[in-house]
This record gives structure tokens, sequence and C-alpha cells, in this order.
């Protein structure tokens, strides 16, 4: 925390979701930290209010333009085991 010159009140408001670090206060923690870009891409979401990537943003193109399904991994899916429509296959 001295090292980015930040307070323990201020590191405790970021991880309660109170406010996300100034820019300049997040880069300093992504250098710090060797994240490479990716506490500052966090940072910037919390901002913007996004917590998906923006790829994945407008849901109803996304499924507007799908089709189907080829191959369904339970593995990759969470709770996908547990959903009635999985128990019901044959």
């Amino acid at each position: 925390m001295a090292r980015a010159g930040s307070s323990l009140s201020s590191v405790n408001r970021w991880e309660r979701g109170g406010s996300p670090p100034r820019r300049e206060t997040a880069e300093k923690l992504d250098a710090l930290l060797g994240a490479e870009g990716a506490l500052l891409a966090r940072c910037q979401e919390a901002k913007d209010g996004f917590t998906v990537p923006p790829w994945a943003r407008d849901l109803a193109s996304i499924e507007a333009k799908a089709r189907a399904v080829e191959v369904v991994a339970p593995v990759l899916v969470p709770g996908y085991l547990q959903s009635p429509t999985y128990a019901e296959t044959p």
C-alpha cells in the first residue's frame, strides 16, 4: 500500500465496492502487482458500471444471431448437470 501511496482505508473502500481507485493509483497498483493491465481494465469497468466484457454486453443481439449449440461440456457450463432439461435428455 505504501509503495502505491494508498491508505488502508482506501483499500478497504475499494474492497467493499465503495468506489474504485483513481486511474493514477490503479496504474501504480497494476505495475507493482505485475497485472499487465488487467487491474487497470477492471477498474475502468467498475467506473463504467460494467462487469462483463464488452463483447457480451449486448445479449439481445447475441441471442438473435445464435442458432445452435453443437457441443456442451458440463465442465464448461456450471450448474448444467443440475438442469431439468439435461436430466430428461436421453
